[in-house]
């Protein structure tokens, strides 16, 4: 059965590093997504680079104490978009190093990353701007991340009007990069929100596909709901993982509802666990009850 993760902060918001560590492990999962990165206002990013990786290095120990493997990364992010002069998008490039060597220290190897948004996510009559402006952006970085060992996973947005969005687009650009170590990230409920086929989605980038973002919505809105919750059809996207031959780790990114009680919580983290292992059984070919 292919393995499965989870977001780490699913758990660590809620239950702090060590507790929500240590629960992810007690419910069956192989590793976590880190999101140490995405947030580079984080104050530990003002550190030296000596104090940032120490920082970086307690994070792996507490995964590596809990059992679990740190199976991807997630790089910087921030909404509303801020990359549009060459001032924003060097400082965004720095930051991005920088996580790439947090991820590197983590023993990781996949980095995901959004696309620049150079004129917010509505880039009508900027399309060619866009595409220009991160196609040497995104070569500089998995060039950079070559030297780490790590491969780059550009990932799919749930944004209609941004020209970068869809899953088609991204493989595009992908295949324009043009390097061994950089791939695609797909994010189920970013496909829902932009009306594509999952199970399409899987078959088109075949061996581009290194990393996954599992999770449900109503269509419209990036929810990060728990799967078989609302549009998405998970068997079909499972068999098409399967299709290919995936050999990822099928990883979520749901979150739990802010107002759940304490005395419910542990029964839908223990659902979720189910289903993605369920799903894990399908992608791997195996027969399952339904």
């Amino acid at each position: 059965m292919l393995k499965t993760g989870i977001t780490d902060r699913s758990y660590t918001n809620y239950y702090g590093v060590e507790e929500g560590l240590r629960r992810i492990a007690s419910h069956g999962y192989y590793g976590v997504d880190c999101q140490l990165f995405v947030d580079t206002a984080q104050p530990y990013f003002e550190l030296s680079e000596e104090d940032f990786l120490a920082y970086v290095e307690n994070y792996k120990k507490n995964v590596h104490a809990a059992g679990l493997k740190i199976y991807q990364a997630h790089g910087p992010w921030r909404y509303p978009p801020k990359d549009s002069t060459p001032e924003e998008q060097a400082e965004r490039m720095e930051k991005i190093k920088r996580s790439l060597r947090g991820t590197a220290a983590l023993e990781c190897k996949r980095f995901v990353y959004h696309p620049l948004m150079p004129f917010t996510t509505h880039d009508e009559d900027h399309e060619r701007e866009t595409w220009e402006i991160n196609l040497p952006f995104l070569q500089e970085m998995a060039d950079y991340a070559a030297t780490l060992g790590i491969t780059v996973c550009l990932e799919n947005m749930p944004m209609p009007d941004f020209s970068l969005a869809s899953t088609a687009k991204i493989l595009e650009m992908v295949q324009a990069v043009d390097r061994p170590n950089f791939k695609v990230c797909l994010d189920t409920g970013h496909c829902a929100v932009m009306k594509e086929d999952l199970a399409d989605c899987v078959r088109m980038l075949g061996g581009y596909l290194e990393t996954l973002h599992i999770h449900d919505n109503d269509g419209r809105r990036d929810l990060h709901l728990l799967p078989y919750s609302k549009t998405l059809d998970f068997d079909a996207f499972a068999k098409a993982l399967h299709e290919i031959g995936f050999q990822g780790v099928l990883s979520l990114e749901s979150v739990f509802g802010i107002h759940l009680p304490k005395a419910l919580r542990e029964q839908e983290e223990l659902l979720l666990s189910e289903k993605i292992r369920y799903m894990a059984k399908l992608a791997s070919g195996e027969e399952v009850q339904k």
